[in-house]
């Protein structure tokens, strides 16, 4: 058993240092015990070898037990009785010196005499240092023996009526529980799909478990690594079964009738599941026969597969079956050779779309499985697509891959007209691969998949193809993801425009200009000639009635719209697109237009309207299984929170919405989200935790997507003031641009240029330049009238008002700050309305109104403690610690 790693080292030290004791317990109460239930020669050579030299009278002891020892003629029940009695009293003797655990495995296969014996301990051994400890397969006891009742069960019954409940049933253990708990027995670094995948081996099935990891470890499927753990080997094949699984199997199986037998394989080639009829069908036999070898023989009394129910195909109701395990299902697959295999996986496709006529396709995965292995690659192909496609609708993004790639394997393999529709086949295949990859934010892999897709096509001479994937490609290349890389995304649209010119192709021409115009949004292009891109591009989309294109063109100039200010238009041009997407179907983009539907309102100040919108793309992020749709549907939903003072809920926003992002590098939020978190800390108090977050944030801009670095970077400066070092806010003020230059190229992100001047305002206030401020302010704030902007309109003014102040001209000081008041109140601000209302106070203060002062000191007071209500303690306790708070 150690030799088979069946038990450790330590344990097979514990059983050899108890030989002493049993042969001295054999010599003194169970003699007759020897040949009869110990073999007398195993027994001498285990004694040598165990036995210290020191104990010589032991051995010669034994040695003359055998020697006297004569062959026993058959056992009487008298001699029966006294053996019995003998081996009580030696487990009695080796229990009083140690404790002991026996276990007896398979006792469906005991026969009487073993039954009696332990019919007879479990009388004897009460009271007594020992746990019995027997296994049994109830299914096997169940059927009986030789049309009998099992001789097991009266036994059973009568412990269970002496010791009440007894049995650990395990089947109805927790199946992941017990594969994780034997995995993680020893050293691993085994993840959740190679447990995952042993579970669906086994089910969790204690012994199939057990052995299946067993069988890894000895073929070197799994291997220990340089450090003892446990890890995948380059090798892992699941489908070898072990040999004691097998055997045990193989004993169940081939204790069937032969038909039954053949059954059991035609369903093994089925699948998992299967349906009689079809089993019926395929192997010859009448369907009311099979059914009932299926359900009363197979099912209730072998218990090797079990009744799933009814399942319609067409006009038909199929009886649907499952093995109960999947491992039987294995076994007896392997038993079949490939002929066999072959010949079957044909017959069961055409028999499974004979009985779903129309309906074939919605059972597209196991037809191309049937047909693949049975060589019929036209028929595979167009299953492997369909179900490339159902799965794809409802965005089984890991599923759909799977398919096209089977798909597109089997196409690649044959020459171009060998299949009837192959050339054609390809072209859609590649793009519907990588868009698939887009969808789960795999763009380096679309990339490779749009690459391979160019080669095809050049090698068949193909222009169309080629031009689709250089447009594939340039849209991953411009837009905002891992794989961005603008330079090369201009390259690829020149390309690409040549040829659909070459082509008159006013299709690609149109996405062409699209593309130009998200090139120009995301490097801060001319903002007219992004305007132009746009507007040519939705022209030819109306003219040709493309609805999908159009709707992403509608999508997309919303950036041109909103950067001339045009938020109205833009915010219109987003409702058509989201319409569109609604008639078309596609979740994911009606999440992204959400998103930006939530970006108007919140800009122009309806927040309610945009927390709506964010919550609904949210929604459709999660049901599209779309990530980046999930992280930039709350990147400024945070902000919101924090502007009605709900601080502890606005981190958590924040800090969810990131981790998010994190998930698929969505940059967004890893660089304006955590820019603002970092300033909500600075203005609770912790400003060196704020600067940490604004520092990598900008740090993630510069390193991936630079158009964002002025962001974070206006953060630092108001950061680094905040915590009065006003050496390090100039360096990095003489560093960031003037916010007209930043609003010119990125006019459509307020959240951008909005707090870079916000930023030069703060800095020259600090300085003293108060007229400097006042001017920086007065442009902000036309900016922001003129497009009706109020995003941080009331910290415009306020800043404004605070600069007047500071210049003694107390009655402009007051009609700014009361405006600035008015604009808060509008918002819903409490975070901006508090300091504003302090403000007010030093104006009344100075202009000779106290009891004014105090009431309006008193409402700042108010708002303060009604955010601290709503407040974490540590974050509550960062809140009330502020100088400013505490003067309140």
């Amino acid at each position: 058993h150690w030799d088979a790693s069946t038990m450790s080292r330590r344990h097979a030290e514990r059983l050899w240092q108890l030989v002493p004791d049993t042969v001295q317990a054999l010599l003194e109460v169970g003699p007759d015990l020897v040949d009869t239930f110990v073999l007398s020669a195993a027994l001498n050579t285990h004694a040598r070898a165990a036995v210290s030299p020191q104990s010589p009278a032991l051995l010669e002891q034994l040695e003359e037990l055998i020697r006297r020892h004569q062959p026993k003629h058959a056992t009487t029940a008298l001699q029966q009785s006294n053996l019995f009695a003998q081996y009580a009293h030696v487990l009695h003797f080796l229990a009083r010196r140690r404790p002991l655990l026996l276990i007896v495995d398979d006792l469906q296969w005991a026969d009487a005499g073993s039954i009696s014996l332990l019919f007879h301990l479990s009388r004897h051994l009460r009271g007594q240092r020992i746990l019995l400890v027997g296994l049994y397969r109830a299914a096997e006891v169940a059927l009986g023996r030789n049309g009998e009742r099992h001789p097991l069960e009266p036994l059973l019954n009568e412990l269970q009526r002496t010791f009440g409940e007894i049995h650990v049933r395990l089947n109805q253990v927790d199946g992941h529980g017990f594969v994780d708990a034997l995995i993680d027995s020893e050293p691993n670094q085994l993840g959740r799909s190679f447990r995952d995948a042993l579970y669906r081996q086994t089910a969790g099935h204690p012994l199939f478990t057990v052995e299946m990891l067993q069988g890894l470890r000895a073929r070197g499927d799994v291997v220990r690594n340089a450090n003892g753990q446990w890890i995948e080997s380059a090798q892992l094949d699941w489908r070898i079964l072990p040999a004691r699984v097998e055997g045990i199997i193989k004993e169940r199986i081939e204790r069937l009738p032969s038909l039954l037998q053949e059954l059991l394989q035609v369903a093994s080639v089925a699948g998992e599941s299967f349906c009689a009829e079809v089993i019926a069908s395929v192997h010859g036999t009448d369907e009311w026969r099979t059914t009932n070898q299926l359900s009363i023989v197979l099912d209730r009394e072998q218990r090797l597969i079990k009744t799933q129910g009814r399942q319609q195909a067409g006009a038909r109701q199929l009886s649907q079956y499952s093995f109960r395990h999947i491992l039987f299902q294995q076994y007896l697959y392997n038993s079949l050779d490939a002929h066999q295999r072959t010949y079957l996986h044909r017959a069961i496709a055409e028999e499974l779309e004979a009985c779903y006529g129309d309906e074939a396709n919605l059972i597209a995965p196991q037809l191309a499985w049937h047909y693949a292995i049975a060589g019929n690659d036209p028929r595979a192909l167009r299953y492997f697509m369909v179900a490339g496609d159902m799965a794809a609708a409802v965005y089984a993004n890991v599923e759909a891959e799977g398919h096209y790639r089977r798909a597109l394997a089997l196409a690649s393999e044959r020459p171009s007209g060998a299949v009837a529709g192959v050339r054609e086949q390809i072209h859609p295949l590649y793009t519907r691969l990588g868009r698939t990859l887009e969808l789960s934010s795999h763009h380096d892999r679309a990339m490779a998949v749009y690459e391979e897709m160019e080669r095809t096509a050049r090698a068949n001479g193909d222009q169309r193809m080629v031009l689709a994937s250089l447009l594939a490609r340039a849209a991953i290349r411009i837009t905002v993801n891992f794989a961005r890389n603008p330079i090369e995304g201009r390259a690829l649209l020149e390309q690409a425009r040549t040829i659909a010119l070459e082509l008159n192709d006013q299709v690609s021409e149109a996405t062409v200009l699209w593309n130009l115009l998200i090139l120009s949004t995301y490097t801060g292009g001319d903002q007219y000639e992004r305007l132009d891109y746009g507007e040519q591009a939705l022209a030819l989309a109306r003219k040709l009635e493309l609805s999908e294109q159009l709707a992403f063109i509608l999508h997309d100039i919303f950036y041109a719209y909103a950067g001339l200010g045009q938020w109205q238009r833009a915010r219109s041009a987003l409702f058509e697109a989201r319409e569109l997407w609604q008639k078309l179907g596609n979740l994911p983009m009606m999440a992204e237009a959400c998103m930006r539907l939530h970006w108007t309102y919140l800009v122009t100040g309806a927040y309610e309207q945009a927390v709506t919108h964010a919550e609904d793309a949210y929604r459709l992020g999660v049901e599209s299984h779309n990530i980046d749709a999930q992280a930039l549907s709350h990147f400024m939903l945070g902000f919101i929170y924090w502007e009605r003072g709900q601080v502890t809920q606005a981190l958590t926003v924040m800090e969810e919405d990131i981790a998010v992002a994190a998930t698929v590098n969505c940059l967004t939020p890893l660089v304006g989200t955590r820019a603002d978190l970092g300033l909500l800390y600075g203005e609770l108090g912790d400003v060196e935790r704020g600067l940490a977050l604004a520092t990598l944030a900008r740090q993630t801009a510069e390193e991936q997507l630079p158009i964002l670095r002025f962001w974070p970077h206006a953060v630092q400066v108001s950061l680094h003031l905040r915590q009065g070092d006003v050496a390090a806010a100039q360096e990095l003020v003489t560093a960031l641009a003037d916010y007209r230059v930043v609003k010119e190229r990125f006019g459509y992100m307020p959240f951008m240029w909005v707090r870079v001047g916000l930023a030069h305002g703060e800095f020259a206030l600090a300085q003293g330049a108060f007229d400097q401020v006042i001017a920086l302010m007065d442009a902000l704030y036309d900016d922001l009238w003129e497009a009706d902007i109020w995003y941080l309109r009331p910290d415009v003014l306020h800043l404004k008002g605070r600069a007047l102040l500071a210049l003694e001209n107390i009655g402009n000081a007051h009609k700014v700050l009361q405006e600035a008041c008015s604009a808060a109140e509008r918002l819903g601000s409490q975070r901006a309305l508090w300091p504003i209302l302090v403000s007010l106070a030093e104006a009344a203060e100075q202009n000779g109104g106290p009891p004014a002062a105090k009431r309006l000191r008193q409402e700042a007071r108010v708002i303060v403690e009604e955010m601290a209500q709503q407040m974490d303690t540590p974050v509550q306790d960062l809140f009330l610690g502020l100088p400013q708070i505490k003067d309140l």
